[in-house]
């Protein structure tokens, strides 16, 4: 084979061999990282869209688990990824929260990462103990602010939603309920049905089967707008206006990421967050779905961080 023959040879491999310019993004697996333990809220969420996902993208969406140290091993995995899109991480409210809280983090919400899409929101629900006078808001908020009775609230740890949510309504309602972190938020609710502490603020979905056995009592979601699971149930910023504490999920991905990747995971979110499969599986959860531009939704996490860093100095919270 002459020389100029060969150079041809080598150069066809070479094309063959070489990943194709301009196709459409994605054209391999994608892995979505949860950095929370599987079971949780954020893990049903993640696989639920995970699998919608694989079928609106054409390829594999891999979720991988990688939980521990109040979600920053996973979102610190994350943040060493390519910034091709192919690595996407489902965030949470407590990614919000961790800046304030953490001097030490290794990774920056807002600078390597980029907002993709909100997924849902899940109010957190004020729960009291069935030998507590309090029988409505208004009745807790008079307890709440001193007596004859102590309120103490349990948390499932420093700088939780449950911790936080406690802490802004003491600040907002001048309040003198007294703080009690357990390591598990399912240990604080054992303790609020033997009123051992007497209130708790968890999320919809870990208190619903306790409120509808009647084993605790539901008082007020602490989102703005009533929950479509209890409807019956007063917001609490019915009584304190501007009062508000969420939990909530959504997507991210590397900082530098393609824009067409960003573009269709977004668009393929906002398709699966309107299905009524998708609807009735958060609804079983107390979620809300949500959907957002990519730029409001990363208006809304620099907001958060913002707010729920201002709770974060009202509650004295700090991890080191």
């Amino acid at each position: 084979m002459d020389s100029t023959r060969r150079l041809i040879v080598l150069a066809g491999a070479s094309l063959a061999a070489a990943p194709s310019f301009g196709q459409a993004w994605p054209q391999r697996p994608v892995t979505m990282v949860v950095p929370f333990a599987a079971g949780g809220n954020t893990d049903i969420m993640a696989r639920v869209a995970a699998d919608r996902l694989r079928d609106l993208l054409g390829q594999p969406v891999v979720v991988e688990n990688r939980g521990g140290a109040a979600a920053n091993i996973g979102a610190a995995y994350a943040a060493k990824a390519a910034p091709d899109g192919y690595t996407l991480l489902m965030i949470s409210n407590t990614h919000a929260t961790n800046p304030s809280l953490y001097s030490n983090l290794t990774y920056s919400l807002e600078k390597d990462f980029v907002a993709i899409s909100p997924m849902a929101m899940i109010p957190n629900m004020l729960v009291v103990s069935n030998e507590l006078p309090a029988k409505d808001m208004r009745e807790f908020m008079a307890l709440a602010r001193g007596g004859s009775t102590v309120i103490n609230y349990g948390s499932g740890g420093s700088g939780t939603s449950q911790h936080l949510a406690g802490a802004l309504f003491n600040s907002m309602a001048n309040g003198k309920m007294i703080h009690v972190p357990y390591k598990q938020g399912s240990a604080a609710l054992v303790d609020v049905m033997g009123n051992r502490v007497q209130a708790y603020f968890g999320g919809i979905s870990e208190v619903a089967p306790l409120i509808d056995s009647g084993k605790v009592r539901a008082l007020g979601v602490t989102t703005q707008a009533r929950s479509p699971r209890y409807p019956n149930i007063p917001a609490i910023s019915e009584f304190i206006p501007g009062y508000e504490i969420r939990i909530w999920v959504g997507l991210v991905t590397r900082t530098g990421a393609p824009a067409d990747a960003v573009a269709r995971v977004n668009a393929a979110m906002k398709t699966i967050v309107a299905e009524p499969e998708t609807r009735r599986k958060l609804a079983e959860m107390g979620a809300v779905p949500m959907n957002a531009t990519p730029e409001e939704f990363s208006a809304f996490i620099r907001k958060e961080i913002a707010d729920l860093g201002k709770v974060v100095q009202l509650s004295g919270a700090k991890v080191e």
